[in-house]
């Protein structure tokens, strides 16, 4: 929670701020103010109570400036992140429809699954969409939907490597995903918000796992010359890189990002790229076999 107050005006603020935490009310509330400054000299005064998150203080770094200009950067990156949201969410529904037609073919479904996992991430994290959406949504239910995002993200990560190269992974790695989701919703929804916050560092943990574990199964995939193996590699790559730079950020070492959204796009718009020629390749080999049939059919009825 915070108060903003300028020359003893309060003039922006959310949740409420107190000395215990019996009256304080958590709140998630990014605002722009205008500065209404008369005199020679304006007294800034920032108050700032936590009692329901593992980070106390405010998070970022309070910007001055033209009210215009810092408009535009906000309205910019509210626009960066609503395109990659819905790209994703377009890339997911295509995918979902081919799944439809090809029901067998169960990496269609999985990528779809991930997209939609990644889109609703971005919703309620990379622009914090959900809370500018439902301004008076609870602070502890918007923190769980946060963390259960990022869970879900990871399951459907696993999931979708294994299926879409399922002779180079291992079927162990399904199912330690879905234990660790288990566990870590169990633990997000049973308990307050300022215990189950300080889970973000075993999910940062399994993330560095499934990780090494991605890596390593595209290098197999490489060295058996499966179609694609090149290109997963390479967004593997650039996902890990952007998601460091985010746990970064989120710990307050860097300043640079969010760029886990940016990460997660290139990932899937590869991925979409590596599915799509796989599924032309199949095409071909139907219609090619086809062709063959048919051939045959004539010699002999010849």
């Amino acid at each position: 929670a915070f108060s903003l107050f300028v020359d003893g005006r309060n003039v922006a603020s959310g949740g409420r701020v107190s000395a215990t935490g019996e009256h304080a009310i958590a709140a998630f509330s990014p605002q722009i103010v205008r500065l209404d400054c008369s005199g020679a000299e304006t007294e800034l005064v920032l108050q700032v109570s936590n009692y329901h998150y593992r980070i106390g203080g405010p998070w970022r770094t309070v910007w001055i400036g033209d009210e215009n200009t810092l408009r535009s950067r906000v309205l910019i990156r509210s626009l960066f992140f609503m395109f990659l949201m819905g790209a994703i969410m377009t890339i997911g529904a295509y995918h979902l429809v081919l799944h439809y037609f090809r029901r067998e073919d169960k990496q269609f479904l999985f990528f779809s699954m991930f997209c939609f996992f990644v889109a609703f991430r971005i919703l309620v994290s990379g622009g914090y969409f959900l809370s500018q959406f439902f301004p008076a949504i609870d602070f502890s239910l918007l923190a769980r939907i946060e963390f259960l995002s990022m869970v879900f993200c990871l399951a459907g990560f696993a999931f979708f490597v294994r299926s879409i190269l399922p002779d180079d992974a291992s079927l162990a790695m399904d199912w330690i995903a879905v234990a660790f989701s288990v566990v870590m919703t169990l633990f997000v929804l049973l308990f307050p918000v300022r215990i189950f916050s300080w889970s973000v560092y075993p999910i940062y943990a399994f993330f560095g796992i499934l990780s090494l574990w991605s890596a390593a199964v595209f290098i197999r995939a490489m060295k058996r010359r499966r179609p694609g193996a090149s290109a997963l590699f390479v967004g593997g790559l650039i996902l890990s890189a952007t998601a460091l730079s985010d746990i970064l950020h989120a710990s307050f070492i860097v300043r640079i990002g969010p760029l886990l959204p940016l990460g997660l796009f290139f990932f899937i718009f590869i991925q979409a790229i590596v599915l799509s020629h796989q599924f032309a390749c199949m095409f071909s080999t139907v219609r090619k076999m086809s062709e063959e049939l048919t051939s045959l059919n004539r010699n002999i009825e010849g």
